[in-house]
C-alpha cells in the first residue's frame, strides 16, 4: 500500500495541477463516460474531484495499478484523520467505484472493510 493514513496529511497530497498533467487522458475518459451515462454535471465534477484527490494522495501512481487496500486506506484516512461526514465518504467511494467499474471495466470488485464514518447526532 503506497498511502499510509498514519503519515498522511493534506500536505502529502499532490496539487490537482500535477494530477491533471500526469493523468489528463484518464480524467478525460472519466468526463466522457460521465456524460455518456447522463450524469449531472455536478456529479461529474464531484467524481473528478475525488478521483484526483485519490490519485494525489497516492503520489500520482497509476490508479489502475492501485488495489482494494489503497482504496480502503484512502477512505479510512478520510474518516479518521480528515473526519469527513458519512455522506462525503460515500461520495468519495462512489467516485472510486465509478472509476473502477465504468472506466477500468472491473466487475465484482469488493472494497471490503474500511472504517466507516459513524457519528451519533
Amino acid at each position: 500500500v503506497s498511502f499510509s493514513p498514519a503519515r498522511a496529511s493534506e500536505g502529502d497530497a499532490l496539487p490537482f495541477a500535477l494530477v491533471r498533467e500526469a493523468h489528463g487522458v484518464l480524467l478525460g475518459r472519466v468526463r466522457a463516460l460521465a456524460r455518456v451515462k447522463g450524469l449531472a454535471i455536478r456529479t461529474e465534477q464531484t467524481y473528478l474531484h475525488w478521483i484526483m484527490r485519490f490519485m494525489g494522495c497516492h503520489q500520482n501512481r497509476d490508479p489502475e495499478g492501485l488495489g482494494v487496500e489503497d482504496v480502503c486506506a484512502f477512505l479510512e484516512h478520510l474518516a479518521v484523520a480528515r473526519r469527513v461526514s458519512a455522506s462525503t465518504q460515500n461520495l468519495a467511494l462512489d467516485a472510486l467505484v465509478f472509476l473502477d467499474r465504468e472506466v477500468f471495466r472491473n466487475e465484482g470488485l469488493d472494497f471490503g472493510d474500511f472504517a466507516r464514518v459513524w457519528r451519533q447526532g
